[in-house]
């Protein structure tokens, strides 16, 4: 993915198939090892028009083809 993809997200602990769309405004990999490292990814909502910062360990996120 890179900045400026549209993406999906979605809850990892949630049942509900709530899908989320936005705009990738920015992407930051955390932590000093592939084991214990983490991406936070800031999106934009087309829902709300507000920037969140989300995380892949609560979030699927994928990008729209």
């Amino acid at each position: 993915m890179q900045i400026g993809d549209l993406v999906y997200l979605r809850p990892k602990n949630l049942r509900d198939e709530e899908e989320l769309i936005g705009l990738l405004v920015d992407m930051e990999q955390v932590g000093q090892a592939k084991i214990d490292s983490t991406i936070l990814y800031d999106v934009l909502l087309t829902e709300t028009n507000e920037v969140i910062t989300i995380s892949d360990i609560y979030f699927e996120i994928w990008r729209i083809e």
